[in-house]
């Protein structure tokens, strides 16, 4: 039976899709990895040329980089995702939302309607060169882009489907030297020293400046984790994945001023989160940042010129660390930034070692 119709549609994720009925009669789905119709006609069209709606031959010469990227990066169905899941590693929500990302706004519209085959070293190379100028984004930006792609291309060459990955043999852009903001000593006190509108970003603040925290980790910590001199780091969260694990996966210890943590233990609310109006969920991100930056400007502090954010007082605290001559090791301990267990990285950390990092908090 010849099969020389299908019907075109487009479904809810944006992607063009058709059905026909196969010689037994059955109504048979297949997309065409395109968001726009002319170009879902030309691939449809390609395959009925063919004789091969049903499209069983495209494994090795006939699909497209956008039919082959349609799962890579949706969390239930990418492949990447679920091998490196299975092989016992971490692989976050929020980081595949932005690859997907990465693949719908730059990838696509390069490479959706060419094959697989048909990329090339210099193809990738040129797209890649573009991309700065074309969105306006960062080199590193752009080397996120090319390593998205060096993964798809890596994936493809697993299955057999190529032999080589045009993306792995372009070299990335040479990023641009930025100065990361971290705050000075001044700075801190007139942070500190001027009355705030918000106890709740006052409260992270101060933490994050002795602690090196991050934003996540100070949204996610929940008030069981509070003791008398120390808290336990062992969440993070964000909006999209919610409660979840550290960004490296693991529990660390960390030793905070008792009138800190005093502070921590009795905020307002009768919530589990320590940061939260509402006692249900955390303070947004983004309300924290805000609150510090307008708190910095009625400092007088230009945040702006100086690429200062909340993330400054991980920096400033890593830099005090250093200062006060505290060793690398008991600094990758209370930080966590160390891909080894922090609890045995606890062990190791000294009376003498823990009374070195309080008189750091202390000075702060």
């Amino acid at each position: 039976m010849a099969l020389d119709y299908y019907v075109l549609y487009q479904k809810e994720d944006g992607f063009y899709y058709y059905y026909f009925y196969n010689e037994f009669h059955r109504r048979v789905r297949r997309s065409t990895g395109c968001r726009r119709k002319a170009d879902a006609i030309r691939v449809a069209n390609e395959r009925l040329k063919r004789g091969d709606l049903a499209n069983e031959g495209k494994r090795m010469h006939f699909q497209t980089f956008g039919e082959y990227s349609v799962p890579f990066f949706v969390w239930d169905l990418c492949p990447i995702i679920r091998d490196k899941v299975e092989r016992g590693g971490h692989f976050s929500q929020e980081y595949a939302y932005i690859c997907r990302k990465h693949i719908e706004k730059y990838l696509l519209p390069a490479f959706g309607n060419r094959y697989l085959a048909e990329l090339t070293p210099a193809m990738v190379s040129t797209f890649v060169r573009s991309l700065p100028l074309r969105y306006g984004i960062t080199p590193q930006t752009a080397n996120k882009v090319l390593s998205v792609l060096r993964q798809i291309l890596e994936y493809a060459i697993s299955e057999n489907l190529l032999t080589d990955n045009a993306a792995g043999k372009v070299k990335p852009l040479v990023p641009k030297e930025t100065e990361r903001g971290c705050f000075t000593s001044e700075q801190i006190r007139k942070i500190f020293s001027k009355p705030w509108k918000d106890i709740y970003a006052e409260l992270a603040c101060r933490l994050a400046s002795v602690t090196g925290m991050r934003l996540g980790e100070i949204r996610g910590l929940l008030k069981e984790n509070v003791y008398t001199d120390y808290i336990v780091v062992e969440h993070s969260y964000s909006n999209r994945e919610k409660l979840k694990s550290t960004k490296n996966g693991k529990v660390r210890i960390v030793p905070v001023p008792p009138e800190i943590a005093l502070a921590l233990k009795n905020v307002p609310n009768n919530g589990p989160y320590v940061f939260s109006y509402n006692g249900t969920t955390p303070i947004w991100n983004t309300t924290i940042e805000s609150k510090l930056k307008e708190h910095m400007t009625a400092c007088g502090i230009d945040y702006r010129f100086q690429g200062l954010s909340f993330h400054s007082f991980r920096h400033f605290f890593n830099t005090q660390l250093v200062a006060a001559d505290v060793n690398q090791n008991k600094i990758l301990a209370v930080i966590g930034h160390s891909s080894v267990r922090m609890t045995q990285r606890y062990m190791h950390l000294k009376s003498e070692d823990l009374k070195q990092i309080r008189n750091v908090q202390g000075a702060i």
